[in-house]
């Protein structure tokens, strides 16, 4: 698995491997936000998607675990925490 780091000049895809992640929720979420400070929900959800167990959906996990703003009319979520 990969994503675009747009913050690069110019945009590069990194690999970004969801099985290296935490089993971890919150811990999942902080790897996430080092990695990349915003994402859409598109992009997200194939990462957080393995964690939603029963009836939680990847939008209530990342409601619960994100901020989210609109930029240019395009949803983003960034880390709900502070960076250290």
């Amino acid at each position: 698995m990969a994503f675009v780091d747009s913050s690069s000049e110019p945009a590069v895809i990194r690999y970004f491997p969801v099985e290296q992640l935490s089993e971890d929720v919150k811990t999942r979420f902080e790897q996430l936000f080092s990695a990349k400070d915003y994402w859409t929900l598109g992009e997200i959800t194939p990462y957080v998607e393995p964690m939603c167990i029963g009836k939680l959906t990847v939008s209530v996990l990342v409601m619960k675990n994100a901020r989210g703003f609109n930029k240019a009319g395009v949803k983003y979520y960034t880390s709900k925490y502070m960076k250290s």
